[in-house]
């Protein structure tokens, strides 16, 4: 029905097929683990409000409804953040932006500690 939307993929190289597994396992492995430890770490920033929830029971008096909306808060606001930085991000060189991302996440991060 959509055959028109199918890629056809040429082979650029005439090498056989484990030959080819060997040159893209390498840079393959190195974007995974890119990814996994760049999300891991946002990830990790990202639940240090579900820690401190207790503690701002006990110390401000904040009731579940507050920290509801102060949940709600961090939810779109990391909605619209994931989406300005991807429309913004697309093109770059994820290599500088991606750290450059994880640095604000945790000066945003110190920030809140005072």
């Amino acid at each position: 029905m959509l055959k028109f939307l199918e890629q056809v993929r040429k082979p650029t190289l005439d090498l056989p097929v484990e030959v080819r597994r060997k040159m893209w396992f390498k840079p393959f492995i190195q974007s995974y683990l890119v990814v996994f430890i760049g999300y891991l770490t946002m990830y990790l920033i990202r639940k240090n409000f579900n820690v401190a929830q207790n503690d701002m029971i006990s110390t401000y008096g904040l009731s579940m409804t507050d920290l509801g909306l102060i949940g709600l808060g961090f939810s779109i606001t990391y909605g619209i953040g994931k989406t300005v930085v991807s429309y913004y991000a697309d093109g770059k060189n994820t290599k500088q932006f991606l750290p450059f991302m994880l640095i604000l996440s945790g000066l945003a991060m110190l920030g809140f500690s005072f």
